[in-house]
């Protein structure tokens, strides 16, 4: 229980407010100039601190080169019989200016104890939970205020990896074990303020530094992002691994045409994407080909950064397909169709004023399967083309994008509640159809802050909110085949699995030839059409 009076600042003497760090009592500060010193007393509230006998703590040190001091200390012990529990002023003086920090300290050695000889996960969750001993935990140097905001599987995470990786055994090397085990639940609740949060109690490397010496704004909030939306693994090691990735795609965005494909392959073990087919894809590109895939990849990034592996596998993969006029390939029924030119979006914006008629788009052989599907929904003015007569059948789709052609093609009408979420301006053209899809409850944000504006859709999330379209609309379906797991069900989100399955019995999903569904995977322009008819022709 740390807090205090305010930080003192005077003449460039400060004073910061009073923490705990690893059991001690920890100030800071700077002095007018380096090398001065600092006088430090503590005494109990409502003692005299010229008193010798009342003195619980007395020091004097010198401020470094750089005018800064930092001081940790205990209090002496107290006599026999009593509690260093209370209330203390700390009195810090330094060329003729002084700072009073009144703090509030609690004997920490009882819970000390208690953590140590836990002899179960339990034991530690039910002594974190007790607010008789929050003061003593906050003395110990526990972040109580970030522990409350756990949610119970959280905690009960934090239970876990504190106790398992062994507790600590004193009052410097508790505490250090509860941080790194608090900063990694934090960083698994995937909301940002928390990842955050968890990345700065963790602090793992990114690149070659520390991530709490990194200043840059833009890079922090990139890779926060990035984390957010990684399935990380619940460990240290996932925390780090994670970060890792996200530095990785933080350089691949930012990267030139002339650098972008060295950069990738420099980063590509850190991806886990040698053995993808995306990746090979690119090595094989001829020398002219690459030029061109790189010069499409990075104005692809340009428009819209991507944060996840897939997303850039997507995007990887548009890039570097090139429209000869043959066929692109792709599976049947919502099954992936590789190939499109990069950087191309659902042109629901209004950006794009010259539209062609749906049967003179000149690239549906890249996509065959989904030709009469497109062709169907752009009769209906629920999607449309580009003004070079192109429809980019193998491009990518953002969340605000597929939430436009929901909302148009099943006429859905939400309530007028507001939403709130950080990534969505009022002004923009998508926010109409993303408040009445969400106040339908066909969609939900990627977290209580955020909706996931720019985010390219994943299958298993199209799934999603495709399932929530029928169970809204749908009455007495009709089930034409019974479900059959695909290879990777293990990777489709439980919060996705009923969707999927629902979707696959309709008919509407039947995955990859090589019986995979790739949940996670980014859903192309032609995959969504295909759904989307779908399930209009399942409502007729």
């Amino acid at each position: 229980m740390v807090l205090t009076s305010a930080v003192c600042a005077e003449n460039s003497f400060t004073a910061s407010e009073v923490s705990f760090k690893n059991g001690l009592i920890f100030i800071s500060g700077t002095t007018p100039s380096a090398n001065m010193s600092v006088a430090v007393s503590a005494v109990k509230n409502g003692d005299d601190k010229g008193d010798v006998s009342a003195l619980c703590y007395v020091d004097e040190i010198l401020s470094d080169g750089s005018a800064k001091y930092e001081i940790s200390f205990n209090l002496k012990d107290a006599p026999i019989g009593e509690t260093l529990t209370g209330d203390y002023v700390l009195y810090v003086k330094c060329g003729g200016k002084s700072a009073q920090l009144p703090f509030k300290y609690s004997d920490y050695t009882a819970v000390l104890n208690l953590i140590i000889n836990a002899e179960s996960e339990n034991e530690i969750k039910n002594i974190l939970a007790n607010k008789d001993e929050t003061d003593s935990l906050k003395a110990l140097g526990f972040d109580m205020d970030l522990y409350n905001l756990l949610d119970d599987s959280g905690k009960n995470l934090l239970c876990s990896l504190f106790y398992n990786g062994g507790v600590g055994t004193d009052a410097e090397t508790v505490p250090q074990k509860f941080t790194l085990s608090l900063g990694t639940a934090l960083v698994c609740t995937k909301d940002e303020k928390n990842v955050l949060s968890g990345l700065k109690l963790v602090d793992p490397t990114a690149g070659d530094v520390k991530f709490s010496a990194i200043t840059d704004e833009t890079y922090i909030s990139f890779t926060v992002s990035c984390v957010a939306l990684d399935d990380v693994a619940k460990d240290l090691n996932g925390v780090s691994q994670s970060l890792k990735k996200a530095d990785a795609l933080y350089k691949i965005n930012t990267a030139s045409a002339g650098k972008i494909s060295e950069i990738i392959a420099d980063n590509a073990e850190i991806l886990k994407i040698t053995n993808s087919d995306e990746y090979k894809k690119w090595n094989n590109l001829s020398d002219t080909d690459a030029v061109k895939a790189s010069v499409n990849l990075v104005n692809a990034l340009g428009k819209s950064r991507v944060k996840t592996v897939s997303a850039l596998l997507g995007a990887m993969d548009s890039a570097s397909t090139f429209d000869t006029g043959g066929n692109g390939g792709g599976s049947s029924s919502g099954g992936s169709s590789k190939g499109g030119s990069s950087g191309g979006n659902y042109n629901l914006s209004g950006t794009n004023t010259v539209v062609p008629p749906a049967e003179k788009f000149s690239d549906l052989s890249l996509a065959p399967w989904a030709k009469d599907a497109i062709l169907s929904l752009a009769d209906k003015n629920i999607i449309s083309g580009y003004g070079d007569g192109t429809f980019l059948p193998n491009n990518l789709i953002k969340r605000e994008e597929l939430t436009k052609i929901i909302v148009t093609a099943f006429e859905i009408e939400g309530s007028d509640g507001d939403i709130n979420f950080a990534d969505i301006n009022k002004n923009e053209w998508y926010y109409p159809f993303v408040k009445k899809a969400y106040n339908a409850g066909i969609v939900k944000g990627m977290s209580d802050e955020t909706f996931g504006t720019s985010s390219y859709v994943t299958r298993q999330d199209i799934a999603v909110m495709l399932s929530r379209v029928l169970e809204k609309y749908g009455k007495n379906l009709e089930y034409t085949k019974d479900y059959t797991a695909f290879a990777d069900e293990n990777e489709i989100s439980a919060y996705a699995l009923d969707g999927v399955k629902t979707l696959y019995k309709l008919g509407v999903i039947s995955g990859y030839e090589d019986g995979t569904f790739k949940p996670s995977g980014s859903a192309t322009r032609a995959e969504v059409a295909y759904m989307v008819n779908s399930i209009l022709n399942i409502l007729k």
